[in-house]
């Protein structure tokens, strides 16, 4: 049984994510398990692109959620605008304006929780993953970012525990 894909059948898809997303789930073979790993500068990747994904069968989320680096910056500028990047990133049903306004202690922190839980609220809500969690990146200076995962099976969770292990000195294995 062939356990991966031949290394000859990598493809570089260049461009807007958001606009080739569909060539890029036309290339995922039935019934393959995809890990999609999700990097924007910012908060450039639209729900309706991180949907599309889901619906391409057993695809698993790594997504770059730019918190510290965009949303704590801008989040005010976000909400004067009808249609702000934070609003096509969150999806056509997130909230989060109604309960932005409920949350008083705006701390960068809880700022970066709020938002977190926010799109891990839509991710599980209108795409049915089931297996959240993620990870706060930091650098000398502080938090950064953070990567959340999302599977929509169980299993999931195990893959996720284990590349994001430390050893016994304490050295992450891989994030």
């Amino acid at each position: 049984m062939k356990q991966s894909a031949p290394p000859d059948t990598t493809e570089v898809f260049q461009g807007d994510c958001n606009r080739r997303v569909h060539d890029i789930v036309a290339r995922i073979p039935a019934r393959a398990l995809t890990l999609a790993f999700i990097d924007p500068e910012n908060l450039r990747i639209d729900f309706e692109t991180v949907r599309t994904l889901a619906s391409a069968g057993r695809v698993d989320l790594l997504v770059l959620f730019a918190d510290r680096m965009d949303i704590v910056r801008n989040v005010d500028l976000y909400e004067r605008q009808t249609d702000s990047v934070l609003d096509r990133m969150l999806g056509p049903k997130s909230s989060w304006r109604r309960d932005w306004q409920q949350l008083h202690n705006r701390t960068p922190g809880n700022i970066c929780k709020f938002f977190a839980e926010e799109y891990r609220t839509q991710l599980r809500q209108e795409l049915n993953y089931k297996v959240l969690a993620g990870k706060e990146m930091h650098t000398a200076k502080g938090p950064l970012y953070r990567l959340i995962f999302a599977s929509k099976d169980s299993r999931g969770l195990d893959f996720w525990n284990k590349v994001t292990k430390k050893d016994r000195g304490g050295q992450e294995e891989l994030f």
